[in-house]
């Protein structure tokens, strides 16, 4: 059972005004994501390209805890305990996809014997995040939220709530994760782009909108057989 104290915390958004990947923002605590409706978590491979005047300069793969919300399309990449980056996927000039095949050194008699790596990549003003998915990982969910975030922020609800269904659906989160823009004063001086982020006790309204959702997607799904069937 945890403590249902409300959680909130004002955040900077990666990009070029403050520095783009060359400068780590200000995270919370990486449990304020954790057991959470809205956001999918995971440990993987990332590798980022920052862009510079003469040369870009790549990093190696590092494995490292990242968080995206279903609801929003926000990435939490962490690459330390405390500070990392903030993207708003809506934001990136191009998403891509590229798969990769690696030949096992163990030759195996069932089974394939190669590994597939899945990347996503995402682009920016300020440089690339590249996402590393094997075959143990379950790149589905995320790719979803990836793509409807950076085709049109005001389509990804629907698609956030089944995708935030189809996993949560049958586990007991105790904690809801939301998030929402905070634009600067006219008199701040700091004009960077800030979200607030804010965990708080899961209410009953989110399982009668995510069954209200579903419903609708199952609608949608039976009109489109049906259209092909004619």
């Amino acid at each position: 059972m945890e403590h249902h104290q409300p959680r909130k915390f004002v955040l900077r958004t990666t990009c070029l005004k403050n520095g783009g990947f060359r400068k780590y923002q200000p995270l919370p605590p990486q449990e304020v994501f954790q057991h959470a409706y809205w956001v999918l978590g995971s440990e993987m491979d990332v590798k980022i390209k920052r862009k510079q005047t003469l040369f870009n300069r790549e990093t190696d793969w590092m494995f490292l805890p990242v968080y995206l919300t279903t609801n929003k399309g926000l990435i939490f990449v962490y690459i330390t305990n405390d500070s990392g980056y903030v993207l708003r996927i809506s934001s990136a000039l191009k998403l891509s996809f590229e798969g990769t095949k690696k030949a096992k050194k163990r030759q195996q008699a069932i089974g394939p014997n190669f590994t597939y790596y899945a990347t996503i990549v995402l682009q920016f003003h300020f440089g690339e995040l590249h996402l590393r998915f094997n075959d143990c990982e379950n790149l589905r969910p995320w790719r979803a939220i990836l793509l409807a975030a950076h085709q049109s922020q005001n389509g990804i609800s629907k698609i956030g709530e089944f995708v935030a269904r189809e996993i949560f659906g049958s586990t007991s989160l105790e904690s809801v994760v939301s998030t929402k823009s905070v634009y600067p004063e006219a008199d701040d001086k700091d004009k960077t782009e800030r979200v607030e982020i804010h965990r708080h006790p899961m209410i009953a309204d989110v399982t009668a909108v995510t069954e209200s959702v579903y419903s609708f997607i199952s609608s949608f799904k039976i009109c489109c057989k049906k259209s092909k069937e004619l």
